[in-house]
């Protein structure tokens, strides 16, 4: 028995959350400049929260990767991913 069931939902929305880092910050998703700019990543617990961080993002694109969505968009002029971990998880 797993003394810890949510850990491997834990390790994976971690890594399918570097990914996207990864990948936004790689392939400039989101990003109009020429050098590469930081990438800020928010992980929200709460859906009204993370749906008020997306509507308020310019250029916002979305990709889902192992199930989960990610947003990627600029906030107040700084490149960001925006995810939703969900309450528990």
């Amino acid at each position: 028995m797993n003394p810890n069931p949510v850990s491997r939902l834990h390790l994976r929305c971690a890594a399918a959350f570097a990914l996207a880092l990864w990948a936004a910050g790689t392939l400039g998703i989101g990003a109009a400049e020429q050098s590469p700019a930081p990438v800020t990543g928010i992980l929200g617990a709460f859906g009204d929260e993370v749906a008020m961080l997306e509507q308020s993002l310019s250029g916002a694109q979305s990709q889902t990767i192992r199930g989960i969505r990610f947003v990627t968009g600029s906030l107040k002029g700084r490149r960001v991913v925006i995810a939703s971990s969900g309450v528990g998880r």
